[in-house]
């Protein structure tokens, strides 16, 4: 089954402000969720791991 990212975090309860060009949201409860491609993910003694750089907070 494949559903769309604008379903995927409808679904984790996080929707997206804008599903074109949202690359991310945030939870009630203050999680953040992330939209990352594969060229970011490196497997390393069996864990992966997702490049993700932050700048700054942008939700004031």
């Amino acid at each position: 089954m494949t559903i769309s990212n604008k379903e995927f975090y409808e679904l984790i309860g996080a929707p997206l402000k804008n599903y074109r060009w949202s690359w991310g949201a945030v939870r009630p409860d203050n999680s953040i969720m992330l939209t990352c491609s594969n060229e970011e993910r490196r497997t390393v003694n069996g864990k992966t791991y997702t490049l993700t750089i932050w700048s700054g907070n942008r939700l004031n």
